[in-house]
């Protein structure tokens, strides 16, 4: 028996269906036919590229597998400051409009602005804004992922 490494489910071939009726799989019915020919996978129809070639699938354990290695972990991110950010969001999308910095006119300069008006206020030992009573750094993070925000847009344009 060979194994699939897309999603690590057994191959079964043509000969080995008998053992299998109906839906053999919970996300989709089973499919004999595929690109390659009359095999398929116990989870999902299969190409060539991901068929592992192995006698024996790896024996089951009670530990799981989660292939997650280069994905982004979001358990890195701070949530306390994080919130913070996210209140200033919330204020400026009560005062504004939801996603308004998108829109402004010459937000490189004027966000730069803002974050050193932040900055400044902040060394200067006021740590939180006078309007909406957050934290001055909060307020200048949000201006810088205003400025990455337009850039990356700029970017994939």
């Amino acid at each position: 028996m060979k194994q699939c490494l897309k999603c690590l489910g057994a191959i079964i071939e043509e000969n080995d269906k008998s053992n299998y009726s109906g839906n053999v799989c919970t996300c989709q019915p089973f499919n004999w036919k595929t690109d390659i020919g009359d095999i398929g996978c116990i989870n999902k129809p299969i190409k060539e590229q991901y068929i592992l070639e192995a006698t024996t699938l790896p024996e089951m354990t009670t530990i799981g597998k989660k292939f997650d290695q280069n994905k982004i972990d979001w358990s890195l991110l701070p949530i306390e400051p994080t919130e913070e950010v996210i209140k200033v969001l919330m204020y400026g999308a009560n005062k504004y409009a939801p996603d308004n910095w998108k829109h402004v006119e010459d937000h490189e300069r004027r966000y730069y602005n803002a974050i050193m008006r932040h900055i400044s206020a902040w060394k200067k030992g006021e740590k939180t804004d006078q309007e909406t009573g957050i934290s001055h750094l909060a307020h200048a993070v949000c201006s810088l992922l205003f400025i990455l925000g337009r850039e990356n847009e700029d970017v994939e344009k």
